[in-house]
């Protein structure tokens, strides 16, 4: 959530290096066909809506890893590193001298477990480790491990050798050898997409529209403009033109 903003009101009260005054700046930009009370506060009401939508993370609105699909060659992959880190948890645990490289295997575990794909964790359910809450154990061990020094105790051995046991056993011949091309649905670039397209039609009384100059092949034009500032202010990795199209085409289908 966006730390540097407040509301008053339906007011956002914002600093000038804020997430909120950038993006009222992108909309300053638009031309409008007047400053009625209505345009003035669908601007004020879209301003405040888009800054909810702020996140550290750049990449943030993708399904995790474990709500998507993946090549078995990904899924064999990550097996593997699964099973070697969890071996060496293992083989560390008894060697009090190696306190930090031991802290640090632990930590590529707990990676490695929260990277898992859906089918992976499938292979590994199957196979016997998952289904009685094995996995959030693991979890749990890698964090302590990481976090503290100690060895492990009879239980957490047994959790690590099952990890290892089971990802070697783990098959995943049945899992599709290729997925469709693209990178996974963006939900909260395809809404602030929309967000953006419903306001500029609202505001300006035009329809959004990606401009190509002829002499250079180059998009232009205020929409794209628009998305590109907005894109920016909320720190997300996206291409703008590409979000612009997509929500014109999105539009154009419903």
């Amino acid at each position: 959530m966006p730390r540097c903003w407040r509301f008053r009101g339906a007011d956002v009260m914002a600093t000038d290096d804020s997430v909120s005054a950038k993006i009222k700046a992108a909309f300053d930009c638009l031309p409008l066909p007047d400053e009625s009370e209505e345009r003035i506060a669908e601007r004020r009401r879209t301003v405040n809506l888009l800054a909810l939508m702020t996140d550290n993370n750049p990449k943030a609105g993708r399904p995790p890893a474990m709500f998507r699909d993946a090549a078995n060659s990904t899924c064999a992959k990550e097996l593997a590193r699964f099973a070697r880190q969890a071996r060496k948890v293992l083989k560390l645990a008894s060697c009090p001298q190696k306190a930090g490289e031991r802290a640090q295997a632990a930590k590529r575990l707990d990676a490695t477990i929260g990277d898992l794909h859906k089918p992976t964790i499938l292979a590994l359910a199957n196979a016997g480790f998952g289904c009685f809450g094995e996995r959030e154990a693991l979890c749990r061990i890698a964090h302590r491990i990481a976090e503290a020094e100690g060895g492990l105790s009879e239980e957490e051995v047994r959790i690590l050798q099952q990890a290892v046991e089971c990802a070697h056993r783990a098959d995943v011949y049945a899992i599709p050898k290729s997925l469709a091309k693209g990178p996974p649905v963006n939900n909260r670039v395809r809404k602030v997409g929309k967000i953006l397209l419903d306001a500029y039609e609202e505001l300006t009384d035009k329809k959004a529209t990606v401009i190509v100059k002829p002499d250079d092949n180059k998009a232009s034009g205020p929409f794209l403009k628009l998305v590109r500032d907005v894109l920016a202010a909320l720190n997300i990795e996206a291409s703008a033109e590409a979000v612009a199209r997509q929500a014109i085409a999105r539009k154009k289908t419903t």
